[in-house]
């Protein structure tokens, strides 16, 4: 019932006025490299610096924003946003500021928000200068299969590694592949285990073909969704993260006439791989993306999805819709707390 009421209200949280229209801003008034308005409207988000906490809870859908939104203290949205298939709404949940965002599908529209978040966080429109990076924290929330027979689906799946099989990690020399350490460029280390053996895993596996590269969400993050999802005796399970370019083909998905795939058995050889004693637990088309510019930007970002569907074998089970709303109000709370459990210092790596 109260999963309920938090659908029939999502509609009715108060919104903000919105930005300027981009498309009334004069021509010539924007740098093509860095997309911001001289009175701080980034191009896609259609945000300005104070529509967005440093708290991000990034969403697919633009259908959900409302929906965490609700979840916000009462009265708190003080920001509500809609460009194209990004809507952002930013309120505070037990007094933290927090933002809600959409990205879309897929790894380029992930790399477009993190990248204007970047500028948002990081660039003084006035003086056209950099600043000090952004201490900013990202958590996905989401839908995913599994490769993995053993896992339910209804569980959360909480990324570790994430094994991007897009192009888009393509364009960034920066990868944890060739840095297994996780030096970032503001000079601080932090470890990040399995990197080397799962860089050794795909090396060795036909996957080499595409081939993946290998990124990590940052350790606190992970350790916190699981200590979090622990306590409550919520189903879960930590491991990696595939992500690929698409739903069809690019996931081994044989559709009509659309038979003659490069990888017909891309879900079983995922299912294969290891590192750091953990499977790969899920597929999805976004993580990757954000584990990687998160990393080289300094900020601390993580995965957790609901496993809806179970691939294993070419023989897949769906989770009920009303499951799945169940599901996802879990997860959606999970890393709300998530935030909540960082800011006040609780983490342990």
């Amino acid at each position: 019932l109260k999963l309920q009421f938090l659908y029939l209200i999502a509609s009715r949280v108060p919104h903000a006025p919105s930005p300027p229209s981009l498309s009334s801003m004069p021509s010539g008034k924007m740098n093509t490299e860095v997309p911001i308005s001289p009175d701080g409207v980034v191009y896609h988000l259609g945000c300005r610096k104070e529509d967005v906490a440093d708290n991000i809870l990034l969403v697919g859908d633009p259908g959900r924003v409302p929906v965490v939104a609700a979840l916000f203290d009462q009265g708190s949205v003080r920001a509500s946003i809609e460009n194209r298939e990004i809507r952002t709404m930013t309120g505070t949940y037990k007094g933290l500021p927090v933002t809600c965002m959409s990205t879309g599908m897929g790894t380029d529209n992930v790399e477009i928000v993190i990248t204007e978040l970047h500028i948002l966080k990081e660039y003084d429109v006035k003086t056209q200068t950099w600043g000090a990076p952004a201490k900013l924290n990202l958590i996905r929330c989401g839908t995913c299969g599994t490769p993995q027979p053993s896992l339910d689906v209804g569980t959360l799946a909480i990324t570790q590694l994430g094994i991007g099989m897009d192009g888009t990690g393509r364009f960034y020399h920066h990868t944890l592949s060739k840095d297994a350490a996780g030096t970032n460029p503001n000079g601080s280390i932090t470890a990040r285990p399995g990197v080397a053996e799962m860089v050794a895993e795909i090396t060795h596996s036909d996957l080499n073909r595409i081939p993946p590269y290998v990124t990590s969400a940052h350790p606190e993050v992970t350790s916190t969704l699981a200590r979090l999802a622990g306590r409550r005796a919520r189903k879960h399970v930590v491991g990696h993260t595939g992500s690929a370019c698409g739903f069809y083909a690019c996931q081994g998905r044989k559709v009509g006439r659309l038979t003659a795939l490069a990888f017909p058995d891309l879900t079983d050889q995922l299912a294969k791989l290891r590192a750091d004693g953990k499977p790969v637990t899920n597929l999805e088309m976004e993580n990757s993306s954000l584990c990687q510019i998160s990393h080289i930007l300094g900020y601390k970002a993580g995965t957790v999805c609901v496993i809806v569907a179970s691939r294993a074998g070419g023989k897949g089970s769906l989770l009920p819709k009303e499951e799945m709303k169940v599901a996802m109000h879990d997860c959606l709370l999970l890393a709300l707390d998530a935030f909540v459990d960082m800011a006040q210092g609780k983490a342990r790596l």
